[in-house]
């Protein structure tokens, strides 16, 4: 017999770990992209890596989400 209220909250956790997943996929890609445009420019010789803060700001963003999903689990 299949319990609703869990069943709900397993989807719910399974859509927001698919969402985490998302984000972490486009930074990944992001990433790879920002660099194989930098590697190419001429002028580009910094040591740091093009849109560093960008990509910080997006990793809180994802540890805020999974920080969602460990209280969907907890609850």
């Amino acid at each position: 017999m299949k319990n609703e209220e869990r069943y709900k909250k397993e989807r719910e956790i399974i859509a927001q770990l698919d969402f985490c997943q998302n984000l972490m996929t486009r930074l990944k890609h992001d990433i790879m992209e920002g660099s194989e445009a930098q590697e190419k420019d001429p002028w580009d010789n910094w040591s740091q890596i093009r849109n560093h803060t960008r990509y910080a700001q997006d990793v809180i963003r994802i540890r805020r989400e999974l920080m969602k999903m460990e209280k969907m689990l907890e609850g």
